[in-house]
C-alpha cells in the first residue's frame, strides 16, 4: 500500500499554532482538541487565511505533522517537594501516636472532583505533573 505525505496547506497558520502549543506546554497548561481547532481559526483569522475548514480531520494531519499525540498525566511530578514530604511525614506520625490504629483512615483516594482538571492533555512526549488550571 502506498502513502502519500499530506504537506500543511497552510503552512504559516499552522507555524503558529505549533509555537503557541509549544509555549502553552512549556507552563504545564492542558491543551485539547477543541482548543488547538479554536485557537487554529484565530490565527487564520489573523492570517487572512479564507476557504479552510478547521475540521477533526485536518487537525488529526496537523497532529500527525508535529508528532502531537493524547496523554495521560502522570500524578503529581512536579509539585512535589522532597524535604517538605519528610517533615510532613514527621508531623503526622507525631499526631497520629496518640490515636489507636482503628481510628486512623487513609483518604488518599478521596476527592472532590467537580472542579477536578482534565487528566489528559495533547503533547509531543510524556506528560508529567499536574496542569496548571486555566480559569
Amino acid at each position: 500500500m502506498i502513502r502519500r505525505s499530506r504537506t500543511a496547506k497552510h503552512k504559516e497558520m499552522e507555524k503558529c499554532l505549533f509555537t503557541w502549543f509549544c509555549q502553552v506546554h512549556a507552563h504545564h497548561l492542558v491543551v485539547t482538541d477543541h482548543l488547538l481547532i479554536e485557537k487554529a481559526g484565530y490565527f487564520g483569522k489573523r492570517l487572512k487565511v479564507e476557504n479552510f475548514s478547521y475540521t477533526t480531520g485536518w487537525l488529526a494531519g496537523f497532529k500527525k505533522r508535529f508528532n502531537i499525540s493524547m496523554k495521560a498525566l502522570c500524578g503529581e511530578a512536579e509539585s512535589a517537594d522532597a524535604v517538605t514530604i519528610a517533615v510532613g511525614r514527621d508531623d503526622v506520625q507525631s499526631i497520629l501516636k496518640d490515636y489507636a490504629k482503628y481510628n486512623i483512615h487513609n483518604c488518599d483516594k478521596t476527592a472532590l472532583f467537580l472542579c477536578t482538571p482534565p487528566g489528559k492533555t495533547l503533547n509531543q512526549g510524556p506528560a508529567r505533573g499536574t496542569p496548571v488550571r486555566m480559569g
